[in-house]
């Protein structure tokens, strides 16, 4: 296969007008309601005569969101955008789609007000939603313009990136991208869908951002293949609206950079709000990310750079929508000296093609690797958790606790230190997980010895006392009074017993796994998977309810859809909708050799295992804004 470095770029200006109402109706309906949460129901049905692409409908309501389910909401505040999921975008005449939610009330049960469907005024009544006549088109000014960049091109395929820059000073809303390109489109990357009829595509959000904000710039990446002559895009329309394609020499220009966030620490650093993860000019913020295992194996590195370049890896995580990684790591990689192993660097990277793989990496120790995948991280925006996942390469099934008959406390808090010190002025780095998964005889309180709650406390001191700016990530333990749970999943402690540790910066965390992990009781309930919910706010999602703080689901993850019985999907299905858009979590895990669930990429570690991205890209938060 022949690369050859190529560079084109293609650019449209538009103005954009709203669609409106198409004959749909929408009808709400409550299904379960007691005293202080209910759960309802929006149907939206088609009822006129043709057919209809594609649904949004904004409304405002009350109380707060537990989860949502058949739909991609965007929240803010008590108004809502909710937009087809994909799957249920197309309505037939008489067709319906339905999406659901759970909401969380305290007085009278709220309802949703203030409907618009497609743009146009709605009832919830199961009346069709009227047509409010002609509008006259809002006054853009040239400052909407997308773009097509070819970054990469071979014997038969190519790959482009697509840009959205909205420099105007008004936000474009539930934005469609339409355009024809020959050829095929083998994989689309940066949380954006493709649907295609022959040459026609729609590109879309496949996530719960919508709509692109005044002054931003989105884009995402396509692999596409051809024989004979590359093809280009053409037939542009934005939002419904022609766009007149030109060829210019660059991508779209990103809007002028935003003012630095007002002091009070580090920009870009986070802290916590109540339950609600803030960045350092207080806007709410998500963290969704995936694990990258391997500082905590005797390799001393992440897995896959045997096959794999690390920048090519980091890109790729980027372009499938997450925002952050979680990256565990043993006490040994501190050691004087320790050396990766199982790095190649030679050959191309089959993803983008750098070549040679991994240079900057020879001669490197495990730490100076970690440096640097923390600063190619950081330069694509993507935020970083720090894992102590074990003291010694591959024994965390054996540990645990915090320390070790020749691993003294004294140690784990110091290198906790050392790390906050290496760290403290790198803002891309967010969050220490002190310990992974504490299990058997770990303890909620109680026993000094075996007391996590007074070693969370006694490290994060430590810690705060060189690096306020970071976040401290509590796990659970595995046992608490009679109830046994996940290792790491069981936070029913801290009702009794809350940590003291500086609030906006202590979130606590959870794992949580399907039945191919372990075959768990309420699997097998008459009652599954409605039983899920009601363990899940027991268990650990009481915290943000009660104001008690905020909680990141560290783990989860599934290996095959079909397992016990479609009993994990189910389970992964319920857990997504629980954690809804106000959650952070990062999945597990990236790699494809976790023996209990497989990976996201697919045993040669570059195609994507494309079922379990979709499970997962409808609550993916916005990324962070990438470095020059």
């Amino acid at each position: 296969m022949v690369h050859r470095a190529v560079f084109s770029a293609v650019l449209c200006l538009a103005s954009v007008s709203p669609a409106f109402a198409q004959n749909i109706a929408a009808e709400f309906r409550v299904t379960s309601d007691w005293q202080t949460g209910f759960v309802g129901e929006i149907a939206l049905t088609n009822r006129g005569a043709a057919p209809i692409s594609g649904w949004a409908i904004e409304f405002d309501l009350g109380g707060q969101l537990v989860g949502l389910w058949n739909g991609q909401p965007a929240v803010s505040g008590s108004h809502y955008t909710v937009r087809d999921a994909g799957w249920n975008g197309s309505l037939q005449p008489g067709g319906s789609a339905v999406f659901g939610f759970q909401i969380a009330y305290s007085g009278a049960r709220p309802t949703p007000t203030n409907c618009r469907v497609n743009g146009g005024v709605c009832s919830f009544d199961g009346a069709v939603a009227p047509d409010p006549g002609p509008v006259a088109s809002p006054s853009l000014p040239a400052g909407v313009r997308v773009g097509w960049k070819v970054i990469d091109v071979w014997d038969t395929g190519y790959k482009a990136k697509i840009y959205i820059a909205n420099a105007s000073n008004v936000e474009l809303p539930n934005w469609r991208l339409q355009f024809d390109l020959a050829g095929s489109i083998q994989s689309v990357y940066g949380g954006v869908r493709i649907s295609s009829s022959s040459t026609s595509r729609t590109a879309s959000s496949a996530t719960r951002i919508v709509s692109i904000p005044a002054g931003s710039l989105i884009s995402f990446a396509l692999i596409g293949g051809f024989q004979g002559t590359r093809p280009e895009p053409t037939s542009c329309l934005l939002n419904g609206l022609t766009c007149v394609f030109a060829r210019l020499g660059q991508p779209p220009s990103p809007p002028p950079p935003a003012p630095p966030p007002p002091s009070g620490g580090p920009a870009g650093f986070l802290s916590m709000s109540g339950a609600t993860m803030v960045d350092a000019s207080g806007a709410p913020v998500r963290l969704t990310g995936v694990n990258w295992f391997g500082f905590e194996t005797a390799n001393r590195v992440v897995h896959g750079l045997w096959s794999r370049d690390y920048r090519s890896m980091l890109h790729q995580v980027r372009d499938l929508g997450f925002n952050a990684l979680r990256i565990p790591w043993s006490n040994a990689i501190l050691e004087p000296g320790s050396a990766p192993t199982g790095i190649t660097f030679s050959g191309a990277d089959p993803y983008d093609g750098v070549s040679p793989m991994n240079q900057p990496l020879q001669g490197k120790t495990s730490m100076q690797v970690l440096d640097l995948i923390v600063q190619e991280a950081g330069r694509l925006g993507l935020k970083v958790i720090l894992d102590n996942h074990s003291r010694k390469p591959d024994d965390f099934i054996a540990e645990g606790l915090w320390y070790l008959p020749d691993f003294p406390e004294s140690r784990w808090i110091n290198d906790w230190k050392t790390l906050a010190m290496r760290y403290r002025n790198n803002p891309t780095v967010v969050a220490f997980d002190l310990h992974n998964e504490p299990h058997n005889q770990a303890s909620w309180g109680g026993d000094p010895a075996t007391d996590f709650a007074g070693a969370y406390e006694r490290a994060a001191a430590a810690i705060h006392s060189v690096h306020p700016d970071v976040i401290i990530i509590a796990g659970g333990v595995q046992n608490y009074g009679s109830f046994t749970y996940w290792w790491g999943g069981n936070l029913r402690g801290v009702r009794d017993r809350p940590l003291v540790i500086d609030r906006a910066k202590l979130l606590y965390s959870a794992h949580d796994y399907g039945p191919e992990v372990f075959p768990q009781t309420w699997f097998s309930a008459a009652n599954y998977p409605a039983n899920l919910a009601g363990i899940w706010d027991e268990t650990w999602g009481y915290i943000p309810r009660l104001g008690l703080g905020g909680v990141f689901i560290g783990e989860f993850g599934i290996g095959h859809k079909d397992s016990f019985q479609g009993r994990a999907l189910q389970w992964i299905q319920a857990l997504m909708a629980y954690m809804g858009g106000t959650s952070s979590w990062t999945y597990w895990s990236l790699n494809p050799n976790s023996g209990d669930t497989g990976g996201i990429l697919q045993d040669d570690w570059v195609s994507v295992q494309q079922w379990k991205l979709d499970l997962l890209t409808p609550y993916q938060a916005r990324q962070f804004p990438t470095e020059p």
